[in-house]
């Protein structure tokens, strides 16, 4: 019976040592949100690794591009205009449509940024790491919205 208790204890040792090594996003501390000025690439998606390639440029003049690789082989981009509420994010794009209302905090180091938004019940967040945004992006992107393209944000 001892021998139980102490392979029993072992067991759950070893289970815990073994465990899910903390993201970067589980220590996140949150800072000033204006730091959202910046270029950023999306690393993670709803917990998961990023399935589509996108980059967000917001601008100290509320006016935002995004460059998304999403639908094809080729890069998109859209823009518009943001506002900040607090840590509320809401906008329009240029043709006019809504941004989607996202809650915004970025870390308090300034490298990372995430986004909240609510799809049906659930909320959903998109992690993006401070980065430049490569000039071989900007430049294969379209200049204008694609007519069928679909804005990522």
């Amino acid at each position: 019976m001892k021998n139980l208790k102490i392979w029993s204890l072992a067991l759950v040792l070893l289970m815990a040592m073994t465990g899910c090594e903390p993201t970067p996003t589980d220590n996140f501390k949150a800072g000033d949100v204006k730091a959202i000025v910046n270029e950023w690439r999306l690393v993670e998606w709803d917990s998961e690794v990023a399935p589509y390639d996108v980059y967000v440029d917001f601008n100290e003049d509320n006016t935002f591009v995004i460059y998304q690789r999403i639908y094809g082989t080729a890069y998109e981009r859209f823009d518009g205009n943001y506002s900040l509420n607090g840590n509320n994010l809401t906008g329009m794009y240029g043709d006019g449509t809504e941004l989607k209302p996202y809650r915004a905090e970025v870390s308090v180091d300034g490298e990372t940024l995430r986004l909240h938004s609510t799809e049906g019940e659930r909320e959903i967040m998109g992690v993006y790491a401070k980065t430049t945004i490569p000039e071989n992006v900007k430049a294969e992107a379209d200049g204008t919205r694609a007519a069928e393209g679909v804005p990522f944000l």
